[in-house]
């Protein structure tokens, strides 16, 4: 399972922040691992301002073997 940690211009995307959503996802989806190929999480923020959260975005794609990829997003 290769999972994928990305941010836009806005977010800053640290190894240490990397290491911790993939470490995260491993432990919350490693009973599917056998299932899943590939999981890429995208973070983004319209604006660079610091408004509390507000326009940030977080968009969650899964590769499952013999099904098409799964998409779901959160704003």
């Amino acid at each position: 399972m290769n999972i994928e940690v990305r941010t836009d211009k806005n977010i800053k995307n640290t190894a240490k922040w990397s290491y911790y959503f993939r470490a995260l996802l491993t432990q919350k989806f490693n009973r599917y691992i056998e299932k899943l190929t590939q999981i890429d999480v995208h973070f983004s923020a319209e604006t660079a301002d610091e408004d509390g959260g507000r326009d940030k975005r977080c968009a969650i794609g899964a590769q499952v073997v013999c099904l098409k990829p799964i998409g779901l997003s959160h704003n």
